[in-house]
């Protein structure tokens, strides 16, 4: 992997949660790297790992094996108070615009966070970051619950913006909302993009919102990377059976492609194999080889990646 262009590489990441059984994988030996300026779309059903993708990359969760990399520098092993300047230049907006945010907090008390480190003319820079999304500066001294579901999204957007980031976790930042707001805050996001540079990594489990917002997508089964490249590639010629099955089981158009209910039992019933493709008892091409050897990811054509033995 190339430093040089990556805002963002992760290498050969692994990480695990404990359950009552053992330990659960959640992310198997990821490797992937993010341009700056692009956005890289994350896709999957629930269970496949995404949001722990990218509480990984920020370092909010504990990584097992692996590296990350950010802007050049490997920051796998920076201590809490080594992260603090760069924690300003690597923000999230979470996923639920009603649980994200501490009712009892004001507006401008939530924006204003990541800055209580360095108080100078926090105020205004909490009006300022309001406004740039699209916000009247006068909700500052209102509470969440006065606010509807688009607006609490953009005010977690400005909570993210107010520090100035190059680079942003959007996880599923519009899967609660209506879709008329959705288209809002989705060109929300990408007039921003282009203004300040941008990076985003867009965690959600609609393809008709990766196919609008991302340059690339990539697809996550079980916490593995089984296919990853640009977005029409992947949506009109995908490669892995599972990439196939997904875009083949939702419709397309408007915003109705989505894939949080498809086959859940995918993701619950089947059991991490400790060799061979994780995807071989689902999947209706399947040789003797998926069983016993894992695939890895190989390049098919003009960068667009995929791990399936159909293709070596």
């Amino acid at each position: 992997m190339s430093h040089a262009t990556s805002i963002v590489e992760i290498e050969n990441l692994r990480v695990s949660y404990k359950v009552r059984e053992g330990k659960k994988i959640a992310i198997d030996n990821v490797t992937l790297s993010i341009t700056k300026g692009e956005t890289l779309a994350v896709l999957g059903e629930s269970g496949s790992g995404k949001t722990t993708l990218g509480l990984a990359i920020l370092k909010l969760v504990k990584v097992d094996e692996g590296k990350i990399y950010f802007k050049g520098n490997d920051i796998t092993n920076l201590k809490e108070k080594e992260m603090r300047e760069i924690r300003k230049l690597m923000q999230l907006v979470p996923q639920d615009p009603y649980s994200s945010m501490n009712p009892k907090l004001r507006i401008k008390d939530i924006v204003g966070e990541p800055l209580l480190a360095n108080p100078d003319h926090v105020i205004d820079k909490i009006r300022n970051s309001l406004e740039q999304v699209g916000l009247d500066p006068s909700i500052t001294e209102r509470y969440p619950y006065e606010l509807s579901g688009g607006q609490r999204q953009r005010v977690l957007i400005a909570r993210a913006l107010i520090s100035n980031p190059e680079f942003i976790v959007l996880d599923e930042p519009t899967s609660n909302l209506d879709v008329s707001i959705q288209a809002q805050i989705l060109n929300l996001l990408l007039d921003l993009q282009i203004q300040k540079n941008l990076t985003y990594l867009f965690i959600t489990h609609n393809i008709s919102v990766a196919k609008y917002m991302a340059d690339r997508i990539a697809i996550l089964y079980h916490g593995k990377l089984v296919e990853i490249g640009k977005s029409k590639n992947v949506i009109m010629k995908p490669l892995h059976p599972y990439t196939t099955k997904l875009i083949e089981a939702v419709p397309l158009n408007g915003y109705k492609a989505n894939i949080r209910e498809f086959e859940i039992s995918e993701i619950d019933d089947s059991k991490n194999q400790s060799k061979g493709c994780s995807y071989f008892s689902r999947c209706p091409f399947a040789k003797d080889i998926c069983k016993v050897k894992e695939p890895q990811l190989i390049t098919i054509d003009n960068d667009h990646m995929v791990a399936c033995h159909l293709y070596t």
